[in-house]
């Protein structure tokens, strides 16, 4: 029996720790106090303790950057940890800094240092050749001013170190700047405080690429990426920062697939990845990939999920083997039918009606999902989603093709949305791929 140390969650990825258990292992969770992926996307503590009865032990960490090696240490000492892992972004460099300290598998803390730091990351692909957009880091309204002069418009703006898009705004104007400073005073009072402190206080201001945003699942040992799926992933008609659905596969052809797994092997290359399963957000152009955003982590939202509807593949399994140090296969599965993940994203503000679960079940009869789920209650009010954190429900569904699922998911999208009486975000044509 092997002893893994988690530390934070997402929301879905709290189903790891039924999996360790499940192989046989002993299970630490270490919760952050401070910032905390679970608080910031509001799981309710129900949902939070019924997970944690598959845990050993939980160890409350006060705060997450500089008491998790120390808290990590003294336990090593007490019941000697095989593995130590997360599958939260905000957690990840400081997990791989304890790994180090403990001599456990992980990729170095200053290669992920380097991966998430959008402006580092933009300066060391540009010094190794790898494509990449026009960038400039700012940290005041000139600075922006003066860099959208040389970048141009459409550009986007975001933090330098960011978490689900937070704090991003898209430039098709001028004026978006001066919008766009005006509104961090208001964010700040809005977001969770946590989160505040994560996000960093200067930014990246960046060509906007066209094209479809897709994101590349894999694994890395020995600094060789061993692939495991391309998903594409449709943005809201209303706002491309919100994402609507997730598809697998992506719907890419053969040769544009090829020419995303040698692009990402450039990146990590780049980067000086060696060790890890990660999530690779890009851009798919006319000319090939564009980096969107390396994230240390495995696929978050209902993502794993998904992925294990379609192929029988638990990828918290793969997670928690790889830092075991066993040898992970990653067989190519044979995907029968396209899956779609829809994240439910209010347009406008509004009360949950109480009859509301039975439409639902009604919906579900027709539709057949493998999940469809929403985590208010009736009487509940909710607001205009700006983004990953503000999504309220999600659903799952399979169809013939990528094509199909999709028109699928609009219209289940459409049905969702009468029945909760307020506008749901709607996914971009999904025909942009055949326009590639």
């Amino acid at each position: 029996m092997a002893h893994v140390a988690f530390v934070d969650s997402g929301p879905t990825a709290l189903r790891a720790f039924e999996v360790a258990q499940r192989l046989g292992h002993r299970v630490t969770f270490f919760q952050p106090e401070d910032v905390s992926y679970l608080r910031m996307h509001g799981v309710s503590t129900t949902a939070v303790n019924t997970a944690l009865c598959r845990v050993d032990e939980v160890i409350p960490i006060a705060c997450l950057a500089e008491d998790l090696t120390a808290g990590a240490t003294a336990l090593h000492q007490r019941i000697p940890i095989d593995a130590i892992v997360t599958t939260a972004e905000v957690a990840a460099i400081p997990v791989a800094k304890t790994a180090e300290t403990l001599n456990l598998p992980t990729a170095s803390s200053n290669a992920l240092s380097l991966a998430v730091d959008k402006h580092k990351c933009r300066e060391r692909l540009r010094s190794a050749g790898v494509t990449s957009p026009g960038f400039a880091r700012v940290s005041t309204y000139e600075n922006a001013v003066d860099a959208l002069k040389d970048i141009g418009l459409p550009a986007i703006i975001k933090p330098t170190r960011g978490v689900c898009k937070e704090g991003a705004f898209v430039l098709t104007r001028n004026d978006d700047l001066a919008d766009f400073f005006d509104g961090q005073s208001t964010r700040a009072e809005i977001l969770d405080s946590g989160l505040m402190t994560f996000l960093s206080e200067d930014y990246i201001v960046e060509t906007y690429i066209q094209g479809k945003l897709c994101s590349a699942e894999f694994i890395v040992v020995d600094g060789v990426v061993r692939p495991i799926i391309i998903s594409g992933r449709q943005r809201a008609l209303h706002n491309p920062l919100i994402e609507v659905t997730v598809e697998m596969p992506s719907g890419l052809r053969v040769e544009q697939s090829d020419s995303v797994w040698a692009y990402v092997a450039q990146v990590v290359s780049a980067l000086g990845i060696d060790f890890g399963l990660y999530h690779v957000e890009f851009i798919m152009t006319v000319h090939g990939p564009v980096l969107v955003e390396v994230n240390s982590r495995i696929m978050g939202g209902m993502g794993p999920v998904l992925y294990e509807a379609l192929t029988g593949m638990n990828l918290f399994e793969t997670l928690i083997r790889l830092h075991l140090g066993e040898n992970v296969p990653v067989p190519k599965p044979k995907i029968a039918k396209a899956g779609l993940v829809i994240a439910f994203g209010p347009v406008e503000t509004g009360i949950v009606p109480e009859d509301l679960e039975s439409k639902l079940e009604r919906i579900k009869r027709v539709y057949d999902p493998f999940w469809l789920s929403f985590k208010l209650r009736p009487g509940q009010r909710f607001t205009a989603s700006a983004g990953n954190f503000g999504i309220i429900g999600t659903a799952g569904v399979a169809h013939d093709s990528v094509a199909a699922v999709h028109e699928v998911g609009c219209r289940l999208i459409e049905d969702v949305s009468t029945a909760l009486g307020a506008e749901l975000a709607q996914p971009e044509p999904y025909d942009l791929v055949a326009e590639l």
